[in-house]
This record gives C-alpha cells, structure tokens and sequence, in this order.
C-alpha cells in the first residue's frame, strides 16, 4: 500500500514537470511490464487506466490486456479475466492474435468473450412460452363450401327428341369440398318442353347427388361428377311419371376473384321408368354456371 501510494504522488510530481510525457503512469506502468515486475505494472496501468480519457480507446486497449496478462501472471484469473471483459467492452471486435500467446492468456480471453457474448443475448423466454411458439401454425383451412347455378338449355336424344322441343333448364346445386380433388354435391333442376305437335308442354323436376373430382390450374378449374336421383315428369293435368336419374355433370371455370366462378356445364343424364316395363329417355343440358365459395 505505501508503495502504491508513493507511486501516485511521484506520478503526481512528475506530470507537472518537464518530460512527464514519458514518465506518466502508462509509460511507467509498461516499463514496469517490460521488466517482469507485474505487480508493479498492475499499480500504475490501473492508475492510467482511471486517468485515460475514454476516446482513446487505442490506449485503453493496450492498458487492460497488459493489466490481463499481468494478473495472469500473479495467477489472478479472475482478475484477468474482468480485465478483458472491460477491453471488450471497449473495442468489441478485438481479438488476440493465436500464434506466440500463452494458451493460458487465450483461455482467459475466451472466457472473457464468452460473457460479452452472453450479456448481449435475449433473456430466454419462459418454458411455456417457448413451448407456444414452436408449435407449428395451422394453414388457414380453404372454402370448403360452393353453391353454384346453372341456366341453360334441355334437349332429349333419340326418339323423344321428335316429339319434345329444346326447352329451358335451371339446375341450382351445393357442392362440398371433402378433400381436393374430391367433392361431393346435390341439387335440383327444373326444366320445360314444348311438345311438337300441339299446344301442351312437359315440364321435369328432379333432384340428384353426386360425387367427383374437381383440377385446377391457376384460376383455371375442371370438374367431373357422376350422380344418382329421381325425376317426374309429365304433362300438368295430363299424366305424369316418376323415375330414376343418373346424371353426368362436366364443368369448366375460372375465378373472378372473391370467391366468384364463371364458367359452363355440360349434364347429359340417363332417366329410367319401370311402369308398364322399363323405359329411358336420354337428355343433355348445356348452359353458363355461376358457383359462389362460402
């Protein structure tokens, strides 16, 4: 203690006379290095340490690692090791330069870099939140849901297409998207025929369900369903029947954006009878198709 307080009194007396410039702590404190008399060096680079202005950082870098290596060698680990945190405050991106230095003296600076890097680290997030974060986000599930209609024209193949004009149709339909490609759907459809010979007409209803495929390409869709159903038809006031339906149903589409689709259908159908034997009449809608995603 006396000896470092003798120390600062002759740094005292000798920055105010003529060449302290090259007596001041720091010049004392490395010859001091330079001689092996470390804790010598250590009492006057900690002096120059305190006394160096902070914009010096050159200087500053020099006075903490030769205050590190002299701690190191009294074995002051510790010490070395605060030593070098501080130079790393300073001048983050220094680093010792491998080849010649005491693998002691690295081993401290590691240690030293090791907290730096440490203390600039986020705190780590409680367990339960960490566990919340790293669960997988599920994909915001498509419109599974369409309801589509259809206004278009009916015509009936072979034999009865003689006797019953083309006639309008309206086909409203719901379809479920089970899982793409696949759906499923139902609807309804209404058509009217004039008859050929006479003023009466014969008018159908039916409903159907059917199951398909659907591809799409871009804003680009194609669709196939096979269906089953059952129709009546006849002449209002006159006779009717009722029978089974088996629809096909084709379709093409492209999106307008929104959830809006406008495209074409094309429905042939087989309908059978079995009153007084069995009996089939072939139709064949085609018409504009509007389907809305809900």
């Amino acid at each position: 203690m006396e000896r470092f307080v003798l120390i600062c009194i002759m740094s005292f007396i000798l920055t105010g006379a003529p060449g302290a410039a090259e007596n001041d702590p720091y010049t004392l404190g490395i010859a001091c290095f330079e001689k092996l008399d470390f804790s010598c060096a250590i009492e006057l680079l900690s002096v120059a340490a305190r006394a160096c202005p902070r914009e010096d950082k050159v200087r500053l870098v020099d006075i903490y690692r030769k205050l590190a290596e002299s701690q190191l060698a009294l074995g002051r680990r510790a010490e070395a090791v605060s030593d070098f945190v501080r130079l790393l405050k300073i001048a983050p991106d220094f680093r010792l330069d491998t080849p010649g230095i005491s693998p002691k003296i690295l081993d401290a600076f590691s240690e030293a870099l090791s907290k730096i890097e440490k203390a600039v680290q986020p705190p780590p997030l409680p367990r339960q939140q960490v566990l919340r974060l790293s669960r997988p986000v599920a994909p915001k599930k498509p419109l599974s849901v369409e309801l589509g209609l259809t206004a278009g024209a009916e015509l009936l193949v072979g034999e009865d297409r003689r006797k019953l004009n083309i006639g309008p149709a309206l086909d409203i339909e719901c379809n479920y998207i089970v899982q793409d490609p696949w759906r499923i759907g139902a609807g309804l459809r209404y058509s009217y025929h004039g008859l050929s010979e006479g003023s009466d007409s014969l008018q159908l209803g039916g409903g159907w369900t059917a199951a398909g495929i659907e591809y799409h390409w871009g804003t680009f869709a194609v669709a196939i369903q096979a269906g089953l159903g059952a129709v009546y038809f006849g002449v209002p006031g006159s006779e009717g029947r009722a029978g089974l339906w088996l629809p096909m149903r084709l379709g093409a589409s492209f999106s307008l954006g929104h959830g809006l689709q406008l495209g074409a259908l094309l429905s042939p159908a087989w309908i059978v009878t079995f009153g007084g034997g069995v009996k089939s009449s072939f139709t064949l809608v085609a018409g504009g198709r509007l389907l809305v995603a809900l």
